[in-house]
């Protein structure tokens, strides 16, 4: 039998697509992964006219964020960068930071955690957090 026969046999290009699924299944996995984000004040005055932006999720606005704070759970993307903006109430300061996040994190390494924006005052972290079945966290800093 001729090589060329076998490559453009049906059943070779049925085999070679079966042998691709897993791969291709994996590529698919890695863009979108359910997760959630949160946003929290941390500190000990209020931060007013907070605005962040993870990627997919547009821009959301927090008129006020006190003692708490607000998040989302979807399936979604890792996005290149967050960003974020706020005043501190107490001098009426406005910061505004850009994070860096996919350089950071693997969209399996964040599948089923919470991406956790944490502002106190003028400063801003961000922590991937890992709830383990005893209630506690597992956090690393990623800014």
């Amino acid at each position: 039998m001729k090589l060329a026969s076998i490559l453009y046999s049906p059943r070779w290009i049925v085999s070679l697509w079966l042998l691709m699924l897993p791969v291709v299944g994996c590529v698919a996995m890695d863009s979108r992964v359910d997760h959630s984000i949160q946003i929290i004040n941390v500190g000990k005055s209020s931060v007013t006219d907070v605005v962040y932006t993870y990627g997919e999720l547009g821009p959301r606005p927090i008129k006020s964020l006190g003692l708490g704070g607000g998040g989302v759970i979807k399936i979604m993307s890792i996005p290149e960068l967050i960003d974020v903006k706020w005043t501190t109430e107490a001098d009426g300061q406005v910061h505004e930071v850009q994070v860096p996040l996919k350089s950071k994190v693997s969209a399996r390494e964040v599948s089923g955690k919470t991406v956790s924006i944490e502002i106190d005052g003028p400063l801003l972290k961000v922590f991937l957090v890992t709830r383990l079945p005893d209630f506690r966290e597992e956090r690393k800093q990623l800014y």
